[in-house]
């Protein structure tokens, strides 16, 4: 994931008050995942980082 992506995910996390994530954060998770090349994949990170509810 080169740097002109990594901004452009980062300003709609903060256009969006998602939390933010270090660059090699996005990287690690973009390079194990199948849609890393899609223009949406900020929302897969959205996803990937959501935090995981507890079963009762």
């Amino acid at each position: 994931m080169d740097d002109e992506t990594v901004d452009m995910i980062a300003a709609r996390r903060a256009a969006t008050a998602r939390p933010p994530l270090s660059p090699d954060t996005m990287r690690d998770i973009a390079e194990h995942h199948a849609l890393k090349d899609d223009p949406t994949f900020d929302m897969v990170l959205h996803l990937v980082t959501l935090p995981q509810a507890e079963s009762p």
